[in-house]
C-alpha cells in the first residue's frame, strides 16, 4: 500500500455546507460531484518529504490543519483554514530556490517515506521542482481566500 497526498481548495461556505455529510464532502474533494473544486495540487508520494521540509523551515502549519477524522475517502484528512493559508503564504514566498535546494540536499532520505525514490540527484531535482510548485500553489490559494483540504489516501 502506498500513500499519496492531494490539496484541494474549498470555500468556507462550501465546507460548512458539506461538513455534516461526509460522503458529499468526499464526492466534492474527489471530483465526483457536479460542482468541482477550483484548484487541486497533487503531492503524490512526496507528502512526507514535503512535511519534513516545511517543519525544518518552521512552517508545519502549511499542511497541519484541523483533522477530519471520519472521511471515508482518505486515510488522513486535514482542513487548512483561509487564515492559515493567508498568514503562511507570504512566509513561504521569501525562500529562494537556492535556499530550498540546500534544504532538500541535506535531508536524511533513509528516514523518509519513499526516500529511496527521492534521495538520488534526479529525485531531489524533481522534488525541488514540486516544492517550488507547491509554494506557488499556496500563493494562488491565498489570493482566492479559500480554504484547503489536505487528503492522504
Amino acid at each position: 500500500m502506498s500513500f499519496g497526498g492531494d490539496l484541494t481548495t474549498i470555500s468556507v461556505q462550501k465546507f460548512q455546507s458539506l461538513e455534516s455529510d461526509i460522503h458529499a464532502l468526499c464526492c466534492f474533494l474527489r471530483h465526483e460531484a457536479e460542482e468541482q473544486p477550483t484548484m487541486q495540487f497533487s503531492i503524490d508520494d512526496t507528502w512526507d518529504i514535503l512535511r519534513v521540509c516545511l517543519e525544518q523551515l518552521g512552517h508545519a502549519q502549511a499542511l497541519a490543519g484541523i483533522p477530519l477524522k471520519t472521511l471515508p475517502c482518505a486515510e488522513f484528512a486535514f482542513y487548512i483554514s483561509p487564515e492559515t493559508i493567508a498568514s503562511t503564504a507570504p512566509q513561504l514566498a521569501v525562500y529562494t530556490r537556492e535556499q530550498l535546494e540546500t534544504l532538500v540536499e541535506n535531508l536524511d532520505y533513509a528516514e523518509l517515506y519513499h526516500g529511496e525514490t527521492w534521495g538520488d540527484e534526479e529525485g531531489r531535482a524533481d522534488f525541488l521542482d514540486l516544492f517550488v510548485e507547491f509554494i506557488d500553489f499556496y500563493q494562488e490559494v491565498a489570493q482566492t481566500g479559500e480554504a484547503m483540504v489536505y487528503l492522504l489516501t
